[in-house]
């Protein structure tokens, strides 16, 4: 048999397979027409930008808002939507999961928020807040941890926060020697003395 005859019905024969076994491509259960879509998100953001315009007691916006794009839908007038407000509050963020009741109170009106039930509270994320940082002088310093000594004399102190406890310490000495005393356990590192008029962290 003619190459080029076989090639053309092994073509044909891989056309028709894949037409009869490729299921057809079927619309997600949560899919809206366009136009409702669009009509059901106006109110939604509306409000992630009356959020957007709240300001704290030093006028910084600490606010935002995020929703759902899958509405569940209760009758011809009535929706419902997830909507989260994250609220920023010094150095913690506290994030709010509403479920909210969209209504259509005449045909071809527009859709408004008719009710928001709270369904979950999370308050774990934190971050640096600037200005809540401690500095203080010192005569002497002396710290002790964990088989590491440290002393210096006059010197400067600086305790950096996060989530209301100290994250990181920072001296500056003077004119003192930093004397450091590493642990003698063999499964921690040994630590360099620092130059004069270096800061060290922790």
């Amino acid at each position: 048999m003619n190459p080029l005859r076989i090639l053309l019905v092994l073509g044909v024969c891989l056309m028709a397979w894949g037409t009869i076994v490729t299921p057809p491509v079927l619309a997600m259960e949560n899919d809206l027409p366009f136009v409702l879509q669009q009509r059901l998100e106006e109110p939604l953001q509306a409000r992630v930008k009356s959020l957007l315009r709240e300001r704290n007691e030093l006028n910084n916006p600490y606010k935002r808002g995020a929703f759902s794009k899958s509405f569940r839908k209760v009758d011809d007038s009535t929706y419902k939507v997830s909507f989260n407000i994250d609220t920023a509050e010094g150095g913690r963020m506290t994030t709010q999961r509403f479920l909210y009741t969209l209504k259509l109170d005449a045909p071809g009106g527009a859709w408004r928020i008719a009710a928001q039930e709270l369904q979950d509270t999370y308050s774990g994320l934190y971050r640096r807040n600037p200005g809540d940082e401690d500095f203080r002088k010192f005569d002497s310093f002396k710290l002790e941890l964990e088989g590491l000594t440290v002393e210096a004399e006059s010197g400067s102190l600086i305790i950096d926060n996060c989530d209301d406890r100290p994250e990181y310490i920072i001296f500056v000495r003077q004119e003192s020697d930093l004397p450091l005393r590493p642990s003698q356990r063999p499964d921690r590192c040994p630590l360099q003395r620092a130059e004069k008029g270096k800061s060290r962290r922790f």
